[in-house]
This record gives structure tokens, sequence and C-alpha cells, in this order.
């Protein structure tokens, strides 16, 4: 962005004064470039010529590729303790102006994936599918948990209850969905005389017609991978991974 005379000269041991000159311009070695200063230095180009890269989505390419398409050779600098010349780069302006979303969303779908073998393939899909049961599991437990029929005061203490084989799921799932039906009965019928378009309205017909939906709209969290949900999900997860490895074991046992 800049092509400014420096003074010559060295400061210490560490670099010539041009090179620090260079930095306070702007310009740095291709390794200091990192992904957030030079998302850093686009918003601060962008902010001061009035472009909107807001649209782009350039947080979505990798450090490699935002090196790639925004920095060029600026000028070489003396550095370190044996005054080695090394080249220093700085943000390409002109293609912080003519980038496109179109070009980002080419960069990102043309990105080359490792080929896998067949067992990393198959531990990708196992664990994809323990999360996914994990999340199941999750959503089935806040629901014993809220319907109040273990008379638990922790949900972890009905995670406890379960994992250590003293529940029987399938059996207090169904009481569950048939206490929630039995204790929501008095206000889903208040709010069945709300106006049709009152958001409440949405809760009634869940009760009327699926009382599952019901209670996952009432009680069960959205967001299970937020930080806080996350402790929680993974032993679920884990707990999963555990009863399919022995049952695998189980299976083999039995046939040999």
């Amino acid at each position: 962005m800049t092509n400014e005379k420096y003074e010559g000269g060295y400061s210490g041991h560490s670099m010539s004064n041009r090179a620090i000159n260079a930095y306070s311009a702007g310009q740095m070695p291709y390794s200091k470039w990192t992904k957030q200063n030079i998302i850093e230095g686009i918003q601060e180009y962008a902010e001061a010529n009035d472009i909107d890269i807001k649209s782009l989505g350039i947080e979505r390419l990798t450090a490699r590729e935002l090196k790639n398409i925004f920095l060029e050779y600026a000028a070489w600098h003396h550095t370190g303790k044996f005054y080695s010349a090394t080249d220093f780069y700085e943000l390409r302006a002109e293609k912080i102006e003519d980038l496109s979303k179109e070009e980002i969303d080419a960069i990102i779908q043309s990105r080359k994936t490792r080929n896998l073998s067949e067992e990393e393939r198959r531990e990708r899909r196992e664990n994809k599918e323990n999360l996914e049961s994990a999340k199941d599991l999750y959503r089935h437990l806040e629901i014993i948990f809220y319907s109040g029929i273990t008379n638990l005061k922790t949900f972890q203490g009905v995670i406890d209850r379960f994992t250590s084989g003293r529940m029987n799921l399938a059996a207090a799932y169904q009481e569950a969905l048939e206490a929630i039906k039995k204790t929501s009965a008095p206000k889903v019928e208040q709010w069945s005389k709300l106006p049709k378009d009152h958001w409440r309205q949405n809760f009634v017909c869940a009760y009327n017609n699926d009382i599952e939906k019901y209670a996952n709209m009432l009680f069960c969290k959205t967001d299970l991978d937020h930080k806080g949900n996350l402790h929680t999900l993974q032993r679920l997860k884990k707990y999963i991974a555990d009863q399919r490895a022995k049952e695998e074991t189980a299976t083999k046992e039995e046939d040999v």
C-alpha cells in the first residue's frame, strides 16, 4: 500500500531502521502476517475508503488463502542478529477494492480434501453418528428431568441414574410425556384462549397434535454445542461410544 523511502542504519541487533519503519507502514515478513491482522488491515482500509466488505465473508478464508489473495511483495530489509535480508509484504489495496463474494465462494469450493483411508472414514462416520445419538439422548433426559417424575434435583442426577443402568429410558420417557401432558393441561387451556396470532398458539398446536414436540419446545435446549452444554454432551457421546464398543465385542465373541 506504501512505497516510502526510509532512513538507513540499525536499531540494536534486531533489525534495520528501515525494517522498523516498514512495520509502522504496514509491511511485515510473510511469516508475521496472521489471519487476524490481515482481516483487521482489510477492514481498516475498507472503512477508510467506504468499501462494503461485510457481505463478502472474508473470515471464511484460511490464513494461507488470505495471504495468497491479499499480500504482495513490498521490499526487503535487514533483520535479525546477523542482519539477514528479509522480504517484507503488504496488503494489496486493489484486491480489497475488487474482491467479490463469488470469488471467495469459488476459493472455498475448490479446496481439496485429503484422501481418507477406509478406517478414517469409518471413525468419522461413527463419531458423527455418536454425536447425533448423544444429542437425541440429551433431549430425552432433559424431558425426563423437567417432567419431575424422578424427583431428582439436578439434571446431572438424571444422567447418573441413566448411565449407571438404573433407568429404563423408554419407559421413563413415556412416563415423562404423560406427566407433562397432564400438568400442562390447565395452562394450555388458558393459552388456547389467546388471539390466534399469539406466539403461544404454537405451543397449543403442538400440545394437541404432538406431545413429544410440545415437550421439546417447552424444555429442551436448542444449542447443545454451546460451551455450557458441551461437557454433558461429550459425556453422553462417550457413553454411547462405549456401549457400542461393548456390543461389537460381544457380537464378535458370539461369532467365534
